[in-house]
């Protein structure tokens, strides 16, 4: 009985932190564009009083400031900030504010745009799961594919994924061969498997995940891998609904996010949530994004796993990874 208690109590703190960490990240985000506010207006106000507004390339001392500005977003915790602090990105950064700070006539509201889309993902909507008025999920075909979101697409060999750029291994699994892989998904570093199917071996249904996972001793409180607290920042239902609005922009809007969906067994040792969102797209391939956080007691150890995860369903495919409850892609 105490360990059921104990179980559920846990699951209420659980739930506590997931609509508490809308309001933390909220109030993150207003910081960071208050750090962006404040640098667009430093920096053209010493364009406008004796920098040159037709310069190509930032100054020194405006590179500096520049760095310390990705720097405090990334500090608040905003997902994907810290990227632009690499040598890969800071160039292409410093090159689109070089241009829009060469708009003298819109020098802050140009700067302060370009900061803001780059640093900061798109606003959460007001409503979460909407339906139109005749009772179906607000979204629908798009001209778009599924495919897009893998690098390892649909209806390729394997000659003409390794040909691409992509490096994979080949597991044999009961479903048949896979492709097995990383890549970058929405500044995320993904893992991806992807059958290749028929004779040619050609790729075909893609799951791609990230994965948070650790565990405490509940006496000591000993934990190994990833802290619980990490563990939410990094993979809370919040978090999710801030990737599907970063979705949204490259595929419209989805079906979903679906409603919360919990469940604790009846010895009260595991508990899970999940929710997620999906897309049909004109040529009928499909998108399917989740979010799923499981809770497990066993004798004196919690265990926590938490998974981003994404299906992508070719054309006339049965299968799908897993299963959302609630989502429906007609």
């Amino acid at each position: 009985m105490k360990g059921k208690l104990s179980a559920h109590l846990f699951l209420l703190t659980f739930l506590f932190y997931v609509s508490s960490s809308l309001s933390q990240t909220l109030a993150n985000q207003k910081e960071a564009l208050k750090v962006i506010s404040d640098f667009a207006n430093e920096l053209c106000n010493q364009v406008g009083t004796g920098g040159s507004s037709q310069s190509t390339e930032l100054s020194v001392d405006a590179k500096a400031k520049l760095n310390g500005v990705v720097s405090k977003v990334a500090d608040l915790g905003i997902e994907g900030a810290g990227k632009w602090n690499s040598n890969q990105y800071q160039g292409l950064l410093r090159q689109d504010l070089a241009k829009a700070v060469s708009d003298a006539s819109n020098c802050k509201l140009a700067v302060f745009k370009d900061l803001k889309d780059k640093l900061l993902p798109p606003a959460p909507t007001a409503a979460r799961g909407s339906t139109s008025g005749g009772g179906s999920p607000i979204g629908g075909h798009t001209s778009k594919s599924a495919d897009s979101l893998i690098d390892g697409r649909f209806g390729k060999t394997e000659s003409e994924v390794r040909a691409s750029g992509v490096q994979f291994e080949l597991n044999d699994t009961d479903q048949g061969l896979e492709m097995i892989y990383e890549q970058d998904i929405f500044g995320l570093n993904a893992k991806v498997a992807q059958r290749l199917t028929g004779a040619e071996k050609r790729t075909g249904l893609a799951r791609a995940w990230i994965e948070y996972s650790g565990k405490e001793k509940r006496d000591t409180q000993v934990v190994s891998g990833l802290g619980f607290e990490q563990t939410r920042a990094k993979c809370s239902v919040n978090r999710f609904y801030e990737l599907v609005d970063a979705m949204k922009g490259k595929y419209g809007a989805p079906v979903g996010p679906t409603p919360l969906t919990t469940f604790t067994n009846d010895n009260g040792d595991v508990s899970w949530q999940q929710t997620g969102a999906g897309w049909k797209f004109d040529n009928e391939t499909k998108l399917i994004a989740r979010s799923f956080f499981k809770i497990v007691y066993k004798q004196e150890y919690r265990y926590w796993n938490c998974k981003l995860e994404f299906c992508a369903i070719p054309a006339g495919s049965v299968d799908s990874c897993f299963t959302v409850p609630k989502l429906t892609l007609h």
